[in-house]
């Protein structure tokens, strides 16, 4: 059973605090690569219909499909594609785009967006 003692905090008792533990997987930001010599055409997987909600209403509309880890750097994907990833699934809506930049974030742009 604990006393009193056991919940001062380890300031109070004279002891050092433990040092935090942190571990990281994952590749050093200095040794990332963009993918190099990829073409939009390249990462296609391939094309279907998928509904999409535009003013309140399911619209089915052709969407192409393709592989995160092959899109160019810096080419602007229009919407109405779905990025497929091992980790996760990108959806990008009509009227809408993105692009990969030179360090590999998905930048996600709405019409209009001038940054």
């Amino acid at each position: 059973m604990k006393n009193a003692n056991d919940f001062r905090s380890e300031k109070e008792r004279g002891a050092a605090p433990a040092a935090p533990r942190l571990f990281v997987i994952g590749t050093p930001f200095d040794r990332l690569t963009a993918p190099e010599g990829t073409t939009l055409a390249k990462a296609r997987v391939k094309s279907g219909q998928c509904a999409f909600r535009i003013d309140g209403e399911l619209r089915p509309f052709e969407t192409m499909f393709y592989r995160r880890h092959l899109l160019p750097v810096g080419e602007a994907l229009a919407g109405r594609a779905i990025l497929l990833q091992k980790e996760s699934t990108t959806v990008i809506p009509p009227g809408r785009s993105a692009f990969n930049d030179a360090a590999g974030n998905l930048v996600l742009k709405v019409a209009g967006d001038v940054r």
